[in-house]
C-alpha cells in the first residue's frame, strides 16, 4: 500500500472515501465516476455539501468524530530498535465516522442512506480489511434538513458507526519536539501513514 498523504488522526475518513467510491463505481443507478462531468453522485468529505447550490446530484459526505485513545493503550512501548536507538510506541484510537446521504429530494436521501446503511452491515469484514482493528454496527439517523448558506434547502440521512484503529509512532530517547517524532498509522501489514516532519 502506498504512503499516503494525510495525517494518522484523519485517514480512516479518506480510506473510507475511496471505499464508497469504488462501491458506487459498479452501482447502476448512482454511478461515481472520477470525471466530475459524468458521474451522477459525489463522495466526498463535508465540505462537498456546498456543490449542491449549483448541483443537484446527490452526495455522500463523510466526516469524523472526535478521537478518543483507551487508556490502558496510551504510549505502549511495543519495540526498540538496538541499531537506532528509536522507541516505537503504540496507542489504539477510537473515532466515529458519520456517511452523510444528502440530495434535495427526501426519498433519494433515504435510498442512498439504505444503501450506505446494508453496505456497512453486511460487508463488515472488507471493510475492516482495510486496516481497522474493530468496528460497531451502522446507526441510521432520522431525516433532517440542511439550509446551505444560499438559502438552498437540503435533506440528509446520515448512517453512524464506530472505529477503532492503530497508530504507531516513534522517537529517539533525545527527541522532544513533535518534529522530531515519526508517527505511523498502520495495519498489521502495511503502512498506510508515514511522518517525519509533524504534520
Amino acid at each position: 500500500m502506498a504512503q499516503q498523504e494525510f495525517s494518522s488522526i484523519n485517514w480512516p475518513k479518506y480510506k473510507l472515501i475511496n471505499v464508497f467510491r469504488e462501491v458506487f463505481s459498479n452501482h447502476t443507478k448512482y454511478t461515481f465516476d472520477p470525471s466530475e462531468e459524468r458521474t451522477k453522485i459525489h463522495i466526498r468529505d463535508r465540505s462537498a455539501i456546498r456543490l449542491i447550490d449549483t448541483d443537484d446530484r446527490p452526495i455522500i459526505a463523510i466526516s469524523r468524530g472526535g478521537v478518543r485513545t483507551h487508556q490502558r493503550f496510551i504510549g505502549d512501548l511495543k519495540h526498540i530498535d538496538m541499531t537506532t536507538g528509536e522507541y516505537q510506541y503504540v496507542d489504539l484510537l477510537e473515532t466515529n465516522i458519520t456517511v452523510n446521504c444528502v440530495s434535495p429530494y427526501g426519498l433519494v436521501a433515504e435510498e442512498l442512506s439504505s444503501i450506505v446503511w446494508g453496505f456497512v452491515k453486511y460487508n463488515k469484514p472488507d471493510i475492516m480489511a482495510e486496516g481497522f482493528v474493530r468496528m460497531e454496527p451502522p446507526a441510521l439517523s432520522e431525516e433532517q434538513t440542511i439550509i446551505t448558506d444560499s438559502d438552498y434547502q437540503l435533506v440528509s440521512v446520515s448512517v453512524v458507526f464506530n472505529l477503532i484503529y492503530l497508530v504507531y509512532w516513534s522517537r529517539t530517547p533525545q527527541a522532544l519536539l513533535l518534529d522530531q517524532l515519526s508517527i505511523q498509522a498502520r495495519n498489521i501489514n502495511q503502512v498506510v501513514w508515514d511522518s517525519t516532519d509533524g504534520t
